[in-house]
């Protein structure tokens, strides 16, 4: 209650230093412990989880290059049976002037001969 008698006076102390309350501290310590662990565990599983969606992109990519790297094998193996067609090969040697060998030309070999050729052939690659 106030009477006409009392008269308040603010008080003013620059210099007053409080001192820390070691309880507020060990209650920060406390949340500190509690919140780590669930913070934890939320970044592992973001971790993991964008691990996951960047090792699918890359098998995804890695599926598209393979299926690029087939179609190619397809288109050369389409070449190559193209460029060995012995009709081309026909038109080809007489573009380069070749003719099939005459009788002069070819050799002959005997049956013991032919042998020895294969034998120096399996001896050579052994070697």
């Amino acid at each position: 209650m106030k009477t006409g008698y009392s008269v308040s006076k603010e008080i003013a102390n620059p210099f007053l230093v409080r001192q820390r309350d070691p309880g507020r501290l060990r209650g920060l310590w406390r949340l500190v412990a509690i919140v780590l662990p669930f913070a934890a565990a939320v970044f592992a599983y973001t971790w993991v989880h964008e691990q996951g969606l960047e090792a699918g992109y890359r098998i995804e990519g890695l599926e598209r290059e393979l299926e690029d790297v087939l179609q190619e094998e397809r288109l050369l193996e389409l070449e190559a049976t193209r460029l060995t067609r012995p009709e081309r090969l026909s038109a080809v040697a007489e573009q380069l002037g070749m003719a099939p060998p005459t009788l002069d030309q070819m050799i002959f070999l005997s049956s013991e001969s032919a042998s020895l050729v294969r034998a120096g052939t399996a001896s050579e690659a052994a070697q």
